[in-house]
């Protein structure tokens, strides 16, 4: 047979489905998803620098202009949608007491003009949270719990490796007088003036606490999905971070999640208890209790020597206790007193944010988180994020930091539906 009449059998129908290959969905994007790729990035850029993130620094005071740089395509695209995904019509108030709020503690500082035209840009950072569809809330949450979890993970492997001999290059950095590091790019280690078998790792953040805060506060939107792989790395994270506070957080957390999904936790509570003192036992004997885990953790709560605290609550030196003490018995209770800057290096937790903005400020906080939360889907995650956000607040007084907000409010709008299933889709139904 010839040539030319063997090119007459040959099945060519494999090539001819080429010309009807639509290759639009390699390069055509629907303009939800650019609007919600938009919107997650401002929010985890807002998320990651005002937690201090090292590689965030540059932006700390000025992350919600380029927050809001992606917000406002974000929000353009979305009113051309015939479903737009900022759907929500009661955002005005919220937005206008985070407004009221944010302006007051600006007020009480040293204003300039930089700081507010800031203001406005962070409000409607605020805002755009308001306004999002809470059906995307769910997917929200556990995006950024993957993201955090991606981060976190890579850097305690490298901080693992590194303290089995792994060679990493370094380089000094500084973010205040307070916070002076060894930046190992994928991790910070600070001098903490104390021989430690293992430094506490905390990742890219300035503490260990602030990590391990982030992560438990993340890991309460998490309702029912605590077993799934990038909550466990979260977990194992925190663990590593040996903050007391981020321990007891955690504790909170499970049993508010009991507690919102109904279950008996009375027994739990008995668990929990017998479990944390078998380990306060192992620990206090394993070594002679010369041990991280003793040392950083359960020494801390033993009773100082007044009997008056526990020793690991640290939040504040005494000459501050004995200006607040003052503070207390003055006018400026209302409305707090002026920061003396000598007097604030070192402290942190709810007494410096009382004697910075009064008693005043903190009934607007928590009447500004009431107004942006109070139309929560299930009453009970609605209470779940009063108690942990007062449980955070006395330690890290920061109820605006974004970085602590969107947990706070992604917890406070738990669907009904995940508390009764323990499960989610890829997103969540709320007509």
């Amino acid at each position: 047979m010839s040539f030319t009449n063997r090119l007459r059998y040959i099945d060519l129908s494999f090539f001819q489905r080429f010309r009807y290959l639509d290759i639009s969905r390699f390069y055509l994007l629907k303009k939800r998803q650019i609007a919600l790729s938009l919107f997650y990035a401002a929010m985890l850029f807002a998320f990651l620098s005002s937690l201090r993130v090292w590689f965030c620094w540059p932006f700390v005071n000025n992350y919600a202009l380029f927050s809001t740089m992606l917000l406002v395509p974000s929000m353009l695209i979305s009113n051309s949608m015939d479903h737009p995904i900022y759907d929500r019509k009661d955002a005005f108030w919220p937005t206008i007491f985070v407004g009221i709020m944010l302006l007051y503690m600006l007020l009480v500082q040293e204003i300039t003009v930089i700081a507010f035209l800031m203001l406005f840009f962070r409000v409607f950072v605020f805002f755009a949270l308001f306004r999002i569809s809470p059906s995307f809330h769910s997917h929200f949450a556990t995006l950024f719990s993957k993201i955090l979890a991606c981060m976190l993970g890579i850097s305690l492997l490298m901080f693992i490796l590194f303290h089995l001999g792994l060679n990493l290059p370094g380089r000094n950095a500084e973010f205040s007088e307070t916070y002076r590091f060894t930046n190992y790019y994928f991790f910070l280690i600070r001098d903490w003036g104390q021989v430690m078998l293992i430094p506490r790792f905390q990742a890219y953040f300035l503490e260990p606490g602030h990590m391990g805060t982030a992560i438990v506060l993340l890991l309460a939107t998490q309702v029912g999905q605590m077993k799934k792989w990038y909550n466990i790395i979260l977990l194992i994270a925190l663990l590593f971070s040996f903050s007391l506070a981020a321990y007891v957080l955690l504790v909170i957390v499970m049993l508010l999640h009991l507690w919102m999904k109904r279950k008996r936790i009375i027994a739990k509570i008995l668990f929990v208890s017998v479990l944390i003192a078998i380990i306060l036992g192992s620990a206090s004997v394993y070594n002679g209790g010369d041990n991280m885990l003793n040392q950083l953790i359960f020494m801390r709560l033993q009773m100082n020597e007044e009997g008056d605290d526990i020793e690991g609550n640290n939040r504040v030196t005494s000459s501050f206790q004995t200006e607040y003490d003052s503070f207390l018995q003055s006018s400026d209770v209302f409305f707090g007193r002026k920061v003396n800057q000598d007097i604030m290096h070192g402290n942190a937790g709810f007494k410096v944010f009382v004697y910075t903005y009064g008693f005043v400020g903190f009934i607007l906080c928590y009447l500004t988180y009431f107004i942006a939360m109070h139309k929560a889907f299930d009453r009970r995650a609605f209470w779940a994020m009063v108690v942990l956000s007062l449980a955070n607040f006395m330690v890290r007084a920061y109820p605006f930091w974004m970085g602590f907000f969107i947990s706070y409010y992604l917890l406070a709008f738990v669907h009904p539906s995940n508390l009764a299933l323990g499960t989610r889709g890829k997103e969540d139904s709320y007509d």
